[in-house]
């Protein structure tokens, strides 16, 4: 088992494993501005090069964010509707919706291209650099791979918070795309 450094990672390492991550606006307050109370979904590609039992997949988000999709209290299941399963079929077996990350377990991933998507709210205005998001076999670290988040994003306080007024509705995002590896 090799050390892992606690160093950024630069550029995408593919070992075994191709990541590739998109992220869209499901509700933006200011269109290409994050402000608190906005919502995003993350769209994630793995091309794995070889079928492979009990996969994990990591990807990180920004401090104070909410995954969405738990069920839980103030949970929107109105903001993840819309979410695209893999068009094999292949879902995890088990999803992690922590606060600082969404991690999908997979008791069997095969070979060729699978994908997800998590929705999230952002809560809380600051500056973020993220973490990579990683995908490794969990009984062949030596199988993985890595995407550098290098994008950084700052959420700002929603328009109604910086006024001093009454929260409003965020409105849906109208054609909103991103490339193939984007960060918020």
């Amino acid at each position: 088992m090799a050390a892992q450094a606690a160093v950024p990672v630069s550029k995408p390492i593919y070992a075994g494993y191709t990541l590739s991550r998109t992220v869209v606006p499901v509700s933006q307050a200011i269109n290409g501005k994050w402000s608190v109370g906005d919502i995003y979904r993350v769209h994630l590609e793995v091309t794995a090069k070889t079928a492979m039992n009990w996969v994990v997949l990591s990807d990180p988000v920004p401090a104070g964010a909410t995954v969405l999709g738990g069920g839980l209290g103030r949970d929107s299941a109105v903001a993840t509707q819309g979410e695209k399963q893999d068009d094999a079929g292949m879902s995890p077996s088990f999803a992690e919706r922590k606060s600082e990350l969404y991690r999908a377990y997979y008791a069997w991933l095969p070979a060729g291209k699978t994908s997800l998507e998590y929705t999230v709210r952002l809560n809380t205005p600051g500056s973020y650099s993220l973490p990579a998001t990683r995908i490794e076999a969990m009984y062949a670290p030596q199988v993985y791979g890595e995407l550098p988040n290098t994008g950084g994003f700052t959420i700002v306080e929603s328009a109604s918070e910086q006024a001093g007024g009454a929260p409003q509705q965020a409105a849906p995002a109208q054609g909103a795309s991103a490339s193939a590896v984007t960060t918020p």
